[in-house]
C-alpha cells in the first residue's frame, strides 16, 4: 500500500499519541501487535521506507489498541476522540440521515468550529 505523505505522517502522529497516553514503548507495542520493533519504527517514521506501512500492520496496531483500522487514519484527533467510539457513531449516524440533514449538521459543525477559533483568537489575546 503506498500512501501520501500526509497520510504517513497522521498515522505516525495517532500511533505517538496512543503510545504516550499508554505509556508504551516502541518495543511494548511490537509485543502487544504482534509485530516487529523495526515495523513499529518505520511506522513512526513517515517516509522510512519506499512503500510505508501495509494495512495489515496498521490494522494489528489498531487492533492491539482495540480500534477500527481507519480510525489511525484521522487527522488531527486528540486523545479523548482517538480512544472513544465517537466518530464512529458520528459517522455511522451521519451516513444514515437524509441529504438536507447532512447540510445541516455540516453548517453546524462548520459554525462551531468559526466560534471555536473566534475564542482561541480572544483568549489569545489576537
Amino acid at each position: 500500500m503506498i500512501m501520501d505523505n500526509n497520510t504517513l505522517k497522521c498515522l505516525s502522529d495517532n500511533l505517538r499519541l496512543l503510545m504516550d497516553h499508554h505509556k508504551q514503548s516502541q518495543e511494548d507495542l511490537a509485543v502487544k501487535s504482534g509485530l516487529s520493533q523495526r515495523t513499529i519504527s518505520n511506522m513512526l517514521t513517515p517516509g522510512a521506507t519506499k512503500k510505508g506501512p501495509n494495512i495489515e500492520n496498521i490494522s494489528a496496531v489498531a487492533r492491539a489498541y482495540k480500534l477500527e483500522t481507519w480510525h489511525l487514519l484521522i487527522p488531527g484527533q486528540p486523545i479523548e476522540l482517538l480512544l472513544s467510539k465517537s466518530v464512529e457513531k458520528l459517522l455511522e449516524n451521519y451516513t444514515k440521515v437524509e441529504k438536507h440533514s447532512r447540510d445541516n449538521l455540516d453548517r453546524i459543525a462548520e459554525n462551531e468550529l468559526r466560534y471555536c477559533m473566534q475564542d482561541k483568537k480572544i483568549i489569545n489575546g489576537n
